[in-house]
Parts: structure tokens; C-alpha cells; sequence
């Protein structure tokens, strides 16, 4: 991963554990006014993929799925907490993916080609 992506990611993971520990924001955990989220672990998966570990001060973890978005105005980070559901379907879209590959990009010479 490059090293400005890097910088940025864990700016971004920052920025999210202090939304989440927030009290004011919209998306904190009402619930339980007293947890605070901490980056954990930050674990590149590509250049522009990552999964961000939180931890709780209740000592429960949740894992965010980070990925970068290239705008003229310069990259962004984004994150979802992927559900098993998000999980299930993203396996099977790395599946069709691969097929759909395969056909546009495969190598052929010019006997294959011409039958």
C-alpha cells in the first residue's frame, strides 16, 4: 500500500473510533453511553483494501471493511462493518468475478482465436 494511502487509512480509522465513541453523533452506541472505541489493528489487504480492527472498552471487537475511492479532489477512505450476509455475497461476487475475467481477458493465439 502506498504510503500516502497508509497516512490517510489511519487517519480515517481514527476518525472513525472518535464518531463511534461520540456522544453527539448520530451513529454512536446510545446504548451504552460509556464505551469508547480504540484502531486496534490496521491490516492492508491491497493497495486501496483494508480491515480495521476496534476494540471496546467493554472489550468487545468489531471489524470494518475500508476502501479507497479516487476522486479528482484526491483519494477517500470509506468503511462498512460487513454482515455475514455482506460477507456470503461478496464471496460469491469474487466467484463471478473471476469468471467474467476469465472470458474478457484470457490469452488466446490466433488458431483459437479463429475458430
Amino acid at each position: 500500500m502506498r504510503k500516502e494511502y497508509l497516512t490517510l487509512l489511519k487517519e480515517e480509522a481514527a476518525r472513525t473510533a472518535e464518531t463511534f465513541s461520540n456522544r453527539t453523533t448520530e451513529i454512536s452506541n446510545h446504548a451504552n453511553n460509556n464505551l469508547n472505541f480504540e484502531v486496534e489493528v490496521i491490516a492492508p489487504m491491497s493497495d486501496e483494501t483494508a480491515t480495521v480492527t476496534f476494540k471496546k472498552n467493554d472489550g468487545i471487537r468489531a471489524l470494518a471493511f475500508f476502501y479507497l475511492l479516487k476522486y479528482k479532489n484526491g483519494p477517500v477512505w470509506k468503511y462498512f462493518f460487513p454482515t455475514d450476509s455482506h460477507i456470503c455475497g461478496m464471496s460469491d461476487f469474487a466467484r463471478r468475478k473471476s469468471i467474467i475475467e476469465e472470458a474478457n481477458y484470457t490469452f488466446r493465439t490466433m488458431n483459437e482465436a479463429k475458430q
